[in-house]
């Protein structure tokens, strides 16, 4: 994995991950979608001290779940229906007006058992006659320690201003992170062609995984080649791919930049040849950004007398908010507005934050730096540059 400052990674993971995946909302489901075709599905269930109310089964369209049916609940607090199915895919009971969801994959020839405590606030509940419910929770949970786990680092990070102790923070994400992908491509590994994976995949970096989320894909279209889950991947894979031939990449030169600056003044990158920039897409509502903005400050105060100029690329709608969050953060470089965003089209930014590191001769030497990485790699330019 590229290292990446703390407070930035799990945002910029999700972020880049809804470039591959339409599943991006799922929560918890089961199911076993190892095999495919039409039928249909008995689900029973019984809701102990069940609340008034209706039991409403939704199917996810798109990036929504959307209600094909309403099973009312038997005197004796039991409910059995049967679902007509074309493939293995995703549904969910909506429990008395969103008191509690029970995520379902679904397939042709299943009995579906689930009981529900209703005597309790949060609704606990088990699924049974689903292999595919127990792969998605234990997913679920090791996305979901994996996130108090990051919660916890970043308390610690912003809880203190030494520079050593914040590097040795930084290492510790960086190693649980690292191990986190093993042990979540291990369960991948064992539970494909589940279709509960595709909400894993949300876990992993597309630009760092690309190659391994390209070894699912292909598995899946081998084995799910039907599934229109597995075309959704297959196909947004390849307009990822695709996209990548249009960008902006190392050893290219850097396509000229002219916007106008918060004095209304037309700046350009190439005004700035002979310098060390960095390019830096970003925007005020962007919190990552925000959240690494006192760290970029750092670096340009150490060298900004070495050769070295930031041109920071906004993405920002409102012109105030802009301005207003450049004064807040302290942002003393070069400033360029991108309004209509066509800049970070010409850039191939599909997400922020995005950086260009662009050598004295105009050419980009490195991208999508950030933190502990970004800094080192300044330094190391701006000592082989004034030597």
């Amino acid at each position: 994995m590229t290292k990446t400052n703390i407070f930035i990674s799990f945002h910029k993971t999700l972020l880049k991950s809804t470039l591959l995946l339409l599943l991006i909302g799922l929560a918890a489901c089961g199911g076993n979608s190892a095999e495919s075709g039409s039928g249909k599905v008995s689900i029973k269930g019984i809701i102990q001290q069940a609340p008034k109310g209706t039991i409403v089964l939704e199917k996810l369209e798109g990036q929504a779940y959307q209600p094909i049916e309403t099973i009312a609940l038997k005197n004796n607090e039991t409910f059995s229906f049967e679902v007509n199915v074309t493939e293995p895919d995703f549904y969910r009971l909506n429990l008395f007006n969103e008191k509690q969801y029970i995520y379902l994959v679904l397939q042709a020839g299943q009995k579906v058992e689930i009981t529900v405590d209703a005597s309790q606030a949060d609704m606990p509940f088990k699924v049974n006659g689903s292999k595919d419910t127990d792969y998605f929770r234990t997913l679920n949970e090791r996305l979901a320690a994996f996130k108090q786990e990051q919660e916890q680092l970043i308390a610690l990070y912003q809880a203190t201003e030494d520079e050593t102790e914040r590097a040795s923070i930084q290492q510790r994400y960086e190693r649980y992170q690292q191990a986190e992908v093993t042990r979540m491509k291990a369960i991948i590994d064992t539970i494909i062609p589940s279709v509960s994976v595709m909400f894993a995949l949300n876990f992993f970096e597309i630009e760092t995984e690309l190659e391994y989320i390209e070894q699912v894909a292909d598995r899946f279209a081998k084995e799910l080649p039907n599934s229109r889950h597995t075309k959704s991947l297959v196909g947004n894979l390849a307009q990822y791919k695709q996209s990548l031939a249009g960008q902006v990449n190392p050893g290219q030169a850097a396509p000229d930049i002219a916007l106008l600056n918060p004095q209304g003044e037309t700046v350009r990158l190439s005004s700035l040849k002979g310098k060390l920039v960095l390019v830096d897409f970003w925007a005020s509502w962007c919190r990552p950004c925000r959240e690494e903005n006192p760290n970029v400050v750092k670096l340009y105060q150490k060298h900004k007398d070495q050769g070295f100029e930031i041109l920071g690329v906004s993405l920002d709608q409102d012109r105030k908010k802009w301005l207003q969050a450049i004064e807040a953060d302290g942002l003393t470089w070069v400033h360029g507005w991108d309004e209509q965003g066509e800049v970070a089209q010409e850039y191939q930014v599909n997400a922020i934050p995005a950086t260009f590191l662009v050598d004295a001769e105009g050419k980009v030497i490195a991208t999508g730096l950030r933190g502990q990485a970004l800094a080192e790699r300044v330094a190391t330019e701006l000592q082989k540059k004034n030597n």
